[in-house]
């Protein structure tokens, strides 16, 4: 392997289009930038190492337009694309001894290959534009994997791993898709203002599980969640909410949606707001008299009948105040109030959410 001993560094009026090969390793640092509003295309794989000058070995790529990179990436240290206005591709896959981050104004941010980096995987794009990995993206020993656009999609086909830190999406008008497995030390996040959230694989964290539509979507989860501490899950304005799969939360697990169905197909533990006696079986029952239960009439579904004809079922650790037991449809969330759930399969429709002046309490401390 042919070795430059020290950076290689190119800024350049190049017009339309500054095209470069670096086939050498690099022991040192690659700054490429075209100084004209034009693209800029890598034609071969990068490698650097650490230079004997102290060089880390990073990858700059700096340009107004697109950004190709055509090869292979393996940089011993951050590997860095930014531009304006245009597309950010990498076609071969891209492995960093530091960061891996990306950024645009206006355009699609994408990766074809594996991704893995021993801290933070970022992509960035503060106008319009999509964001996808198409292979698996790991962050090895710390920092978070974030991918955040004003408006756009964004889409990870592969598996997703933060050894270290968080999952976290955020995009303002757009989908928010994960092809297969999630998995983080501390959090995996995904905040959308419209569009939709999809999980298709199983979604791990060690601390927090969130999912958040502030405006109308959809929230799917396609299997099993697992949190060290809480759910938590919420279409603010409306729209559907489905787990194909088990939840479990070390703590609290707690849904919301304005208008909308909140559907379980596989068993809901937490650790909690679960107390003893709701886990055994023998906690005080309530049942929602207003729940449309798809056939029967409203005394099927006083308290205390068990027809199968009604499908929801709360179980509480104590006594709701007397006005909600009496229909007023005024439901308050408190941790001991529990889940909703059925060994097979539980659809909840949706109610209101009393605020805390609309509940008289007779004084008892909620």
């Amino acid at each position: 392997v042919k070795v430059i001993d020290g950076s290689v560094t190119v800024r350049t009026h190049a017009g339309k289009n500054l095209r470069a090969a670096i086939p050498d390793e690099v022991h040192g640092n690659i700054a490429l930038t075209n100084l004209d509003a034009g693209a800029l295309t890598v034609e071969s794989d990068l490698v650097t190492k650490k230079g004997k000058n102290g060089e880390a070995g990073t990858v700059t790529l700096e340009q107004e337009g697109e950004i190709t990179v055509d090869g292979n990436v393996n940089a011993s240290s951050d590997v860095k694309a930014v531009n304006s206005d245009g597309d950010i591709l990498f076609l071969g896959s891209v492995t960093s001894g530091g960061s891996v981050s990306a950024k645009t104004d206006t355009g699609t941010i994408g990766y074809a290959e594996n991704v893995k980096a021993q801290n933070a995987v970022t992509a960035e794009v503060t106008e319009k534009g999509d964001i996808m990995y198409l292979g698996n993206v790991e962050s090895v020993r710390r920092g978070d994997i974030r991918a955040s656009t004003k408006e756009g999609d964004i889409w990870y086909h592969g598996k997703v791993t933060s050894n270290a830190g968080s999952v976290i999406a955020e995009t303002g008008a757009g989908r928010i898709m994960y092809g297969d497995t999630v998995r983080a030390n501390i959090d995996v996040t995904a905040t959308a203002e419209t569009g939709k959230i999809l999980y298709e694989g199983a979604v791990n964290a060690g601390r927090t599980i969130q999912a958040t539509i502030n405006k109308a979507g959809d929230i799917t989860y396609g299997k099993a969640l697992k949190a060290g501490r809480d759910i938590i899950i919420d279409t603010k304005k409306g729209g559907d909410i489905l787990f194909e799969g088990n939840v479990a939360a070390g703590r609290d697990f707690i849904f919301h949606t304005g208008k909308g169905w909140v559907t379980y197909n596989g068993r809901v533990t937490a650790g909690r707001n679960l107390p003893d006696q709701i886990r055994e079986n023998w906690g005080k029952r309530w049942y929602y008299s207003d729940y449309p239960s798809g056939g029967g009439d409203e005394e099927d579904n006083k308290p205390g009948d068990d027809d199968n004809d009604f499908k929801m079922i709360g179980l509480l650790s104590k006594d709701l105040p007397e006005q909600i037991r009496s229909g007023y449809e005024k439901i308050v969330y408190f941790d001991r109030y529990g889940l909703f759930w059925n060994d097979n399969s539980v659809v909840v429709s949706p109610f209101l959410n009393a605020n805390d002046y609309e509940v008289e309490t007779n004084g008892e401390k909620q």
